[in-house]
């Protein structure tokens, strides 16, 4: 993976094309994040429409075409999204923390179970984030979690297909 200069690795698509393909390969769903990481509130529609596009671009670049869903950095997103876009599917979900730079693995555990036990929709979706080579994130809790929820609460995993 790419790393800036002085500081982390660069998650760009543009700088990372290989890890778009094997993601892919692996048979993992490709989305829309932002190309740039904004915060889309402070943006006008022209620019939340090309951070998007261009994201799209830089995958579709990489070799694979990902779906027409979108999800917004910090779930800040509009309810609707602007031009091109607007038959666009927005994901929404809910955070784990799991970003903040120390977090402990029973904090995320106990953030998900919460978001699970205080939700009134049949569907929760939990977004969780990768930072390779970043002190602190390699956590294993995904297992911890998906075997709880399944074995002890009796949820189900369904696949995402949008």
């Amino acid at each position: 993976m790419t790393t800036f200069d002085d500081g982390p690795p660069d998650p760009s698509v543009i700088s990372n094309p290989d890890v778009v393909r094997d993601i892919h390969a692996a048979g993992h769903l490709i989305g829309i994040h932002t190309q740039h990481h904004p915060t889309l509130s402070i943006l006008k529609p022209q620019a939340v429409e090309s951070e998007i596009l261009d994201c799209y671009k830089a995958i579709v670049d990489a070799g694979v075409t990902p779906m027409k869903v979108f999800r917004s950095p910090g779930l800040k997103d509009p309810r609707s999204l602007p031009g091109t876009l607007k038959d666009w599917r927005i994901i929404r979900g809910e955070l784990t923390d799991d970003w903040w730079p120390f977090v402990s693995e029973e904090s995320v555990i106990d953030k998900c179970r919460a978001v699970i036990q205080e939700s009134s929709e049949s569907t929760v979706i939990l977004i969780f984030h990768d930072f390779p080579g970043r002190p602190g994130h390699t956590f294993n809790f995904y297992n911890i979690i998906v075997n709880e929820l399944i074995n002890k609460d009796g949820y189900v995993l369904v696949d995402f297909n949008y």
